[in-house]
This record gives C-alpha cells, structure tokens and sequence, in this order.
C-alpha cells in the first residue's frame, strides 16, 4: 500500500519586530491581529514570520513568496521570490522546514477605513498557508 505524500504547509506569525537569538532561533515580539494606525502616520510596518513545514525526502529548489490581499481580494504588497530549499539539519531522512522573515511597511495615508488584509503563503504558485492582520485607525479624542 503506497502512503500519500502529506502536503507542504506553512504557519504564519504577524508580529511587530523579530528578534535573531545567539543560537540561531527567532523571537517574535508582540504578536498581531490588530495593528492600530495614528491618524498622521503615512505607513504601517509589521513583519510576518513563515515557518513552512515540508515532508522527508525533497531535496529540490522552491520558489517562495508572501502576498498581501485587501478588499475585493486586490493584491496590497507582495514579497519578492525567494528561491528556498527546505532542510532538516539534525535528521536528514527527517520533515524538511524552512524560516523567514518577511517585512511589510504599507503607505496608508490614502487607503480611508483601510479593514482586514488576508496574508497568504505561496511555495511554487501553490498556497501552503494563511493568516490576516487588520489595520484600524485611531480616532482621535
């Protein structure tokens, strides 16, 4: 009986900074939903950290990258592609992994109530993974 390959997927962190450690691991720093934007603030800035998590035995190259959706689902920002290998540095016969960072800084200035943004992960035009963070603005008092 063959075993059905289990698909790629990846898990997706929005936080407002990431911090590197000394052994190699990552911090994020207040995680996000809600992202609250001043009202003379002209962009917005959080980082979304991508673990994408693989199956034994792919060795190939991938092409990486994130997207940003807004209303109507219109693409907001997209990552550049990143050429990726997932690796298992302590178990070769082991689930592949791969890690990174992707910083976003949107101008707001004019995009009004500006709402919910569906971040999505693609590997190979494929989509492993989805989160979303909303942007609200502050109303001043």
């Amino acid at each position: 009986m063959l075993i059905p390959q289990p698909q790629i997927s990846a898990n997706l962190i929005v936080c407002e900074a990431v911090v590197p450690g000394k052994n190699g691991l990552l911090s994020a720093i207040n995680i996000l939903n809600v992202l609250h934007v001043q009202p003379w603030v002209r962009s917005a800035n959080f980082k979304v950290v991508t673990v994408v998590n693989g199956y034994p035995g792919d060795p190939y190259e991938h092409i990486f990258n994130i997207q940003l959706f807004g209303a109507n689902d219109a693409l907001a920002a997209s990552s550049m592609p990143h050429k990726v290998v997932l690796a298992n540095h302590l178990n070769p016969f082991g689930p592949r992994t791969f890690l990174i960072t992707t910083d976003f800084t949107l101008d707001v200035k004019g995009l009004g109530d500006l709402g919910t943004y569906i971040i999505a992960a693609y590997l190979d035009q494929n989509l492993v993974g989805r989160s979303h963070i909303t942007l609200q603005r502050v109303v001043p008092r």
